[in-house]
């Protein structure tokens, strides 16, 4: 099958669960998976189904930004034990934005260094762990340490390149906490959705909820 040579099958059934993730592959640097695509949101759109809150996308700050290595989510928690974040030149450019440099909210953060990004010298920017104890910094983080040195980088002794990247979607198709929609027969479950339990950026393990125990309450749906 190539091109547009597709063959359409009609199925028929009483309920149909939309379950397809986010739409962090709209941005060219995501913390998503490949297939969270958008298609979810926007099939449904064209269905007549209501949406909400499509302006929230929030971003994490710091994921790897390699060429053509898949983008890696550097935990928040480097900065809390004392990471910097560094331009091109080495110098540390959140001081100057917010006196709680790095540990500044997210938005903030992620703002400063897409500034330090398109700037006239758009010399990248690096996540710097070099001044702390490294046998530490491995142990706190294996999981990143263990990615990175897969790929040629040492997390406590190289400057690492990061960008903000979308991260959970908070938009998508309005449901309950059932999964129904305004659409009779059709449930959304997990990021496609928009339950309203996140508010304008994600709250920590509530894409916990939304997945497992709302996928659990739209089965009693259709059970």
């Amino acid at each position: 099958m190539t091109g547009w040579d597709r063959l359409l099958h009609l199925i028929a059934a009483p309920v149909t669960v939309r379950a397809n993730g986010g739409v962090g592959q709209l941005w060219p640097v995501t913390s998503n998976p490949a297939s969270t695509t958008g298609d979810g949101p926007e099939i449904v759109l064209r269905a007549g189904v209501t949406l909400a809150d499509l302006e929230f996308a929030p971003f994490r700050p710091t994921v790897l930004n390699v060429p053509g290595v898949r983008p890696l989510l550097i935990s928040e928690a480097a900065r809390g034990e004392g990471a910097w974040l560094v331009n091109g030149h080495g110098k540390r450019f959140m001081t100057a934005v917010d006196p709680r440099a790095g540990l500044a909210p997210k938005n903030i953060v992620s703002g400063a260094i897409q500034k330090q990004m398109v700037g006239p010298d758009g010399s990248g920017v690096f996540l710097d762990l070099c001044h702390l104890d490294g046998p530490f910094i491995r142990s706190r983080f294996p999981t990143i340490d263990a990615h990175l040195s897969a790929i040629g980088l040492d997390l406590a002794r190289d400057l690492n390149p990061v960008a903000p990247a979308a991260h959970y979607f908070m938009g998508g198709v309005v449901a309950a906490i059932d999964g129904r929609t305004s659409m009779l027969g059709l449930l959304a479950v997990g990021e496609v959705s928009c339950t309203g339990i996140h508010g304008a950026n994600r709250l920590a393990s509530n894409s916990l909820l939304e997945g497992l125990v709302f996928g659990i309450k739209a089965t009693d749906l259709i059970t």
